[in-house]
């Protein structure tokens, strides 16, 4: 089965750009796919729109149209409107038993979520931004996965953020959204995204989440 793809779900397009360069720097194997909903028929990018596609690509694994398949999306902050981490994880939890799944606790796996079926097909990789246990988004991952050489720049964002940023337009959930911008906005080539500066070695790969996060890959994919 030649077209057989190793799928990883996002839920958008910078997303996609980010992980993409994750994938390649840690040299897992360069046939993974990273797509948001849209880009394999979903109706929108979102958190919706992944958990609206996610029984439709489950139905092609049985039958090796996807051979693996990995998931990854924010927990978000139910003060904010957000599932939140407990609602994410039960509401994909739910979604996947009903193709046969349940999850499983492997030993040695530093961060993420595994889920394993009934049948023996690949294990299912679902990733909760920002670590699996709390709520929060990929922003408070890549705040946490700054690289300690890059760390004064950051820091003086978020005391620009805290400074100047008066009256607050932003709700304070999205506080970190304004202080991970700013960041990117004062690099050598001004908000190319979190990507670039992945890819520029800004993003510290020795931090625990981010070795967590390429354990994880690597596990789902390998």
């Amino acid at each position: 089965m030649a077209n057989r793809e190793d799928i990883l779900l996002v839920e958008g397009e910078t997303d996609k750009a980010l992980f993409s360069v994750i994938c390649d720097l840690i040299k897992i194997d360069p046939t993974i796919k990273v797509a948001p909903p849209k880009e394999l028929g979903g109706m929108s990018n979102s958190k919706a729109g992944v958990f609206t596609i996610i029984p439709a690509l489950l139905k092609q694994l049985p039958d090796g149209e996807i051979n693996r398949l990995a998931v990854i999306v924010d927990a978000d902050h139910p003060e904010n409107h957000g599932m939140g981490y407990r609602k994410t994880l039960e509401e994909f939890g739910r979604i996947v038993s009903e193709a046969g799944y349940t999850r499983i606790f492997p030993r040695g796996l530093r961060g993420g979520i595994l889920f394993q079926h009934d049948d023996g097909l690949s294990d299912l990789g679902f990733w909760i931004m920002r670590d699996n246990q709390t709520d929060g988004t990929i922003e408070d991952w890549l705040k946490y996965c700054v690289h300690e050489t890059d760390l004064p720049l950051f820091q003086n964002a978020c005391r620009a953020i805290e400074r100047f940023a008066k009256p607050q337009k932003f709700s304070q959930f999205n506080r970190v959204k304004a202080e991970i911008a700013t960041w990117l906005a004062w690099q050598r080539i001004p908000g190319q995204g979190a990507h670039a500066a992945c890819r520029a070695g800004l993003i510290d790969r020795n931090k625990d989440w981010f070795a967590g996060l390429t354990d994880w890959l690597s596990r789902v994919f390998s």
